[in-house]
């Protein structure tokens, strides 16, 4: 009894030690099962982003590639860095403002660019004024950043009287030579003139603008260079020309702008992303910017995102649903011929089936007809031949017996 009691200790121990291994190798199993579903899952996201990244990638390259065919130019977009286009002290649709990006339609001739004159006369606005707004670098520095500004008229230089000695004696500038405005119809013009009609949006007053045609002719002669024609320029929000007041990085005043100085002709608006671009070079460009600008760029990030969430929820479904309605279209007509070939089929079979008794049927109709000869017989073994096999036959035959 001894033995036989400590034998079943000693396999309920080793069944429990079993049982123990057991349990301790299916964690195991279940803790490398976890670390697996977690690499994999980690795994499945670095994919899923690296698709998603390649997809953006892939969508602003096309983006890109689009823009410089339809500009001519490359890069398609420029970023505006400061407030001299603003027509109010806030960002408004339509008009260039600080943090937008415009596109830069490339150009070859002087006729692909009207001034602010032309387009009054014509009545040819881009943002909401009067003429093109140009792109061009500062005296033709491209180590600099370029401007953009808006064309306000093309001048040409007269050399009739030009006597620089003279200037430099008296100090008077009309020694220097004058200035023919075609599209004015004004020729050998020296001091001021006058642009009337003209609109001042945060600088400037009046109902006319003033151009000092000397003081664009002291210009050139404080870089030592023969004048020049071109664009005199402007932006909207200053109260003057840029060959009045503004300098290259070297301190020269701007001199009217040749046509192989422009980068392009500024077309369409991308509102407030260039804020991205500025935040990025410069965080202090961020708190200039507009706040509107600011506040729009936040609402319009945000929608994006909520439609891309709503695009990766739904877009399986529509595709899904689009893929079934297509295929109910292409095998629609084929599946009614199918049908209208097999309705005769039919048909056919049901008045088959009507005609001709299932075997069961058949088989039973057979042995009722087997019997009936044999229940016959049985009663005319005393007749005679000639006798038929009547019930009347039946019953005086069993008569005659009797």
């Amino acid at each position: 009894m001894g033995q036989k009691y400590q034998d079943r200790r000693k396999s309920k121990g080793l069944e429990e030690s079993k049982s123990t291994k057991e349990r301790e190798k299916e964690e195991e199993n279940g803790e490398e099962k976890e670390e697996k579903d977690k690499g994999s899952a980690l795994l499945g996201f670095g994919r899923d982003l690296l698709i998603d990244m390649i997809v953006a990638a892939s969508i602003m390259a096309i983006i890109l590639l689009v823009l410089w065919l339809v500009t001519g130019h490359w890069p398609p977009l420029v970023v505006i860095e400061s407030k001299s286009m603003h027509h109010q002290s806030d960002s408004e649709l339509g008009v260039i403002d600080m943090g937008d990006l415009v596109l830069v339609k490339d150009i070859e001739r002087r006729t692909q660019v009207k001034s602010w004159v032309e387009g009054k006369e014509e009545g040819y606005k881009t943002y909401n004024d009067y003429g093109n707004v140009i792109i061009y670098y500062k005296n033709g520095h491209k180590d600099e950043t370029p401007v953009i500004h808006r064309a306000i008229v093309w001048v040409d230089f007269n050399d009739t009287g030009r006597n620089v000695d003279a200037y430099r004696r008296s100090g008077d500038a009309s020694h220097l030579g004058s200035w023919d405005i075609p599209t004015m119809g004004l020729y050998g013009q020296k001091g001021t003139i006058w642009i009337p009609d003209f609109k001042f949006y945060i600088q400037g007053s009046g109902s006319s603008l003033p151009i000092d045609l000397n003081e664009i002719l002291k210009g050139f002669d404080e870089r030592d260079e023969e004048p020049h024609g071109g664009f005199l320029t402007k932006g909207d929000a200053n109260g003057g020309i840029d060959q009045e007041s503004l300098r290259d990085g070297r301190g020269q005043l701007v001199a009217p702008i040749k046509v192989n100085w422009i980068v392009g002709r500024a077309m369409g608006e991308i509102p407030w992303y260039g804020i991205i671009k500025l935040t990025y070079s410069d965080f202090d460009s961020f708190d200039e910017s507009p706040q509107s600008s600011k506040v729009g760029l936040f609402i319009s990030i945000v929608v994006i995102l909520v439609i891309l969430i709503l695009l990766e929820t739904m877009m399986p479904k529509v595709v899904k649903v689009v893929k079934k309605k297509i295929k109910e279209v292409r095998s629609g007509p084929e599946e009614e011929e199918q049908e209208e070939e097999e309705k005769p089929a039919r048909r056919g079979r049901r008045g088959k089936e009507k005609e001709d008794p299932p075997p069961e049927k058949k088989g039973f109709r057979g042995r009722k007809a087997k019997e009936e000869p044999v229940e016959d017989k049985k009663p005319a073994r005393g007749r005679k031949r000639s006798e038929p096999s009547t019930r009347s036959g039946r019953r005086t035959s069993k008569m005659g017996k009797v």
